[in-house]
């Protein structure tokens, strides 16, 4: 499943609602603060991965990144781009 970076705490939050349970019983379950669960879902978590990591394994997801490279014009784009229009 591909998440946008800005959707992760909602995709987080919506796995933790699906199985009913509140901050504080998942914050319980993975040993972290209840404000951590909080920060993670919100988008504002600053800390360390590890419980991030808590969090996607509890549910068993997994989080990868995609780089993405800039799609610049090829040369031959360049020309038809800045042709002269005399």
């Amino acid at each position: 499943m591909y998440i946008e970076s800005n959707s992760l705490g909602e995709t987080l939050k919506a796995h933790r609602a699906d199985k009913g349970l509140s901050q504080k019983e998942l914050s319980l379950k993975i040993g972290v603060a209840r404000q951590t669960i909080s920060s993670i879902e919100t988008g504002s978590h600053t800390g360390s991965l590890k419980p991030v990591k808590a969090y996607l394994n509890y549910f068993n997801l997994e989080l990868t990144a995609r780089v993405r490279t800039p799609n610049y014009p090829q040369l031959d784009d360049l020309s038809e781009i800045f042709k002269d229009e005399d």
